[in-house]
């Protein structure tokens, strides 16, 4: 069904360095953007703006999990004839073909993408009715510019199930630049949510496009395929992606429920006011989580393809490996954040947006178990299983009514509270015992061998470089300089004990970068 050009090491190291240059250029991006839009954008489209992103995350519920499993679908069959167990997916499948399957998935995408708009909308203008009629319309922009960035998750899933990892990576990433350069260009002459929308619109208008047409040219021996509109619209298709995505979809409400519920709840419950500030400081982790999961992403169709040929061994390694990888990144992005997290919001947006530290220990501990329990998420999926849903949605159901109670008492801090313990107590433990169990690990193990370990490493490097706090302070007064320097010395020691503890399984990852580097001589790198 596919050429195979280069080995999976080669594709794995290709789709990190992409996803980590996209993420980087995200930060860069977004570290200069967001000043901006707080320095051109009235107050009242600023909040609306973060309030934009609450229902537009419910968007993504549409999809009912279909992108999710075409990538899965096409890795299957793609690897079909190395296959060692009779997976029901390859059998479901196996009768149509690529450019079918890619066809019909787009087709009824567009479908449900337009009917869900359509509910999102209306249902933002009850809420927001009284609002500026140009806010209204610059929502119904904003949504169309998701529309056209979720269309462009099918032909990425298409590529990611050929193994083609990265290109999506490199078009959001450019396409993201060429956004930037217009806000800063423009954005001080049209001071106007409709403008910023408007922008929004065209940067995920031209992904799309340009995914879809590098599709064709990767594999132009899908798309050679002769067939009428008729015979490329496939219900049986559609019908058999989602009695296997329905899972995923009753899993995108809890999770919609779990991420964004609870923000919308603030905003009728406390109003817009404070939530930018509360949107911004919780981005700040949220940029933890994106680069610490590059590996976590790229990862599943190789995890994919080791399921079918039933290389158990080789499941638990990656697994081990890539959460420990996971884990370690984000830990060395929370000890240089949590420490100096204050002076960042200064430097960054301006004094009295920082909401204290109270806020920053929710979204640090949120931040630290959603990486571990994404990655184990990522492998149950990718060995054909997902029995999340009653916890999904019962998490995002626990969180809307935690937000509600505590919210209404304790004002944003409550929306915090609730956001960690809704999850805490369902889907962060459960998700990692079940994938232990389904790789055959014991917890005790993984407690000894990945957490403990981890937990250890940085909470002794934040409790050191909060001691050196007090002592910067009396060496300079330059925040900058004082970020500097802390982030320097909380990377070091916590690089230091990762590796005292992890030296076996990093020894990977850190042979890629120093061949990456032209430190070594290439040679055989496992994952």
């Amino acid at each position: 069904m596919s050429v195979k050009p280069s080995s999976d090491k080669k594709r794995i190291l290709k789709g990190i360095s992409l996803s980590w240059l996209k993420f980087f250029l995200t930060l860069a991006i977004g570290v200069i953007q967001t000043p901006l839009l707080f320095k051109y954008l009235p107050t009242n489209e600023l909040n609306a703006w973060y309030i934009f992103y609450s229902f537009g995350g419910f968007l993504l519920i549409s999809d009912l999990g279909l992108v999710t499993s075409i990538s899965r679908i096409i890795a299957y069959l793609d690897n079909a004839g190395n296959s060692q167990v009779d997976e029901k997916t390859i059998r479901d499948f196996r009768s149509y073909s690529t450019k079918q399957i890619y066809t019909t998935s787009l087709f009824f995408f567009s479908i449900f993408l337009i009917l869900f708009s359509i509910t999102v909308t209306g249902a933002y203008y009850l809420l927001h009715r009284s609002e500026n009629p140009w806010v209204v319309i610059s929502f119904l922009v904003f949504i169309v510019g998701i529309v056209f960035n979720l269309l462009a998750d099918v032909p990425t899933a298409v590529l990611n199930g050929f193994r083609d990892v990265g290109y999506d990576s490199m078009i959001r990433s450019s396409a993201q630049l060429l956004y930037f350069i217009v806000l800063v260009i423009f954005l001080p002459y049209f001071k106007s949510i409709v403008f910023v929308s408007g922008a929004f619109l065209v940067q995920n208008l031209l992904v799309f496009v340009t995914l879809h047409f590098i599709l064709k040219k990767r594999h132009k021996k899908v798309f050679s395929e002769v067939r009428s509109f008729k015979e490329l619209i496939q219900v049986n298709i559609v019908k058999k992606v989602y009695s296997q995505s329905f899972p995923l979809a009753i899993n995108q409400v809890g999770t919609w429920l779990t991420t964004q519920g609870s923000v919308v709840v603030a905003s009728v419950v406390l109003g817009p006011n404070k939530l930018s500030d509360y949107a911004v400081n919780q981005q700040l982790f949220s940029y933890a989580v994106s680069i610490s999961l590059v590996i976590n992403q790229i990862i599943g169709p190789f995890v994919a393809k080791q399921y079918i040929e039933n290389q158990k061994e080789n499941l638990i390694t990656y697994y081990k490996n890539t959460t420990i990888a996971s884990l370690c990144i984000v830990c060395l992005f929370l000890a240089a954040l949590f420490s100096c997290c204050d002076w960042v919001i200064d430097l960054w947006i301006g004094p009295n947006h920082f909401l204290g530290y109270k806020f920053a220990i929710f979204f640090a501990l949120i931040t630290f178990f959603e990486v571990q329990h994404s990655v184990a998420g990522n492998f149950v999926w990718n060995m054909g299983k997902w029995p999340f849903n009653y916890w999904t949605v019962g998490s995002g159901l626990l969180n809307i009514l935690l937000a509600y109670v505590l919210g209404s008492k304790m004002g944003l801090l409550g929306i915090a509270i609730a956001s960690f313990a809704s999850k805490i107590t369902t889907l962060n433990w459960y998700v990692v015992y079940y994938c232990l169990k389904r790789l055959g690990m014991s917890v005790i193990s993984y407690l000894k061998g990945v957490f403990v370990p981890i937990t250890v490493s940085v909470l002794g490097t934040i409790f050191l470089v909060f001691y050196m706090k007090g002592y910067v302070t009396t060496l300079t007064e330059n925040k900058f300089l004082s970020i500097i320097l802390i982030s320097a010395v909380s990377s070091i020691v916590f690089a230091m004990l990762a590796i005292v503890f992890f030296r076996k399984e990093l020894k990977p990852f850190l042979a890629m970068l120093r061949y990456k580097m032209g430190m070594v001589k290439p040679g055989g790198v496992g994952v």
